[in-house]
């Protein structure tokens, strides 16, 4: 009997063979790319150069696993403040439980830096789970303007009703830039405008203050 030659592949067959070797090529790209990625992160994280480190956290502000996060925790410490704050930042942009715990973490750690501690205080206002007290009672407490400033901030992006009370009070605040986002945060749950100007010694608005109390007053915000 006579051996027939091989038929050659039909096309079906040869678009699934082409199909299935993009696939492949496909999978063991992104499996490289990823051993790279942390790979470099972590060499980026630990280089003594300012702007390496802070590319390391751009890396890893896009990954959720446990060991890019402590990485990132640990950036928050980092001597340069600059990198600090921007590790911070980036925590914020997860938006998940994890994130949430270490944010409160460094806003209740009086020994950092005020500007980590508010860039915490800052992120903490993306995080709808964060009950606003932390923020609340940053806002009254805190002797540094950096920290009140960031809690201003985080309780803009907020939104809550009940930081009402603490925002307004903290419109006699000392620091500029602390009432500027304390009024921001209250323009942010109104549609009115008020004539009060942050950038004036609070003791010279005493009228604007009460147009705001009585404004949040009528609103049954106070």
């Amino acid at each position: 009997m006579t051996a027939t030659p091989d038929r050659p592949p039909g096309p079906k067959l040869r678009r699934f063979a082409a199909g299935f070797l993009l696939l492949t090529a496909a999978v063991t790209f992104a499996v490289w790319a990823l051993r790279g990625y942390g790979t470099d992160a972590a060499r980026l994280a630990g280089s003594a150069d300012r702007e390496d480190r802070i590319q390391a956290i751009d890396l890893l502000r896009q990954r959720t696993d446990d060991t890019s996060r402590q990485v990132l925790f640990g950036l928050c410490s980092d001597g340069d403040l600059r990198v600090a704050a921007t590790a911070v930042w980036a925590l914020g942009q997860a938006h998940d439980a994890a994130a949430g715990e270490m944010l409160l973490k460094l806003l209740a750690d009086k020994g950092r830096h005020g500007r980590v501690r508010g860039e915490a205080a800052a992120m903490l206002g993306r995080f709808k789970d964060v009950p606003p007290v932390f923020l609340t009672r940053a806002l009254a407490e805190e002797r540094d303007p950096a920290v009140r400033a960031g809690a201003a901030r985080g309780l803009y992006g907020m939104r809550a009703r009940r930081a009402v009370p603490a925002l307004v009070g903290a419109l006699r605040d000392p620091d500029r830039n602390v009432r500027k986002w304390v009024l921001a945060a209250l323009h942010h749950m109104t549609v009115r405008r008020f004539g009060y100007d942050p950038s004036l010694p609070p003791d010279r608005q005493a009228g604007a203050i009460r147009e705001i109390e009585d404004a949040f007053r009528e609103a049954g915000a106070l």
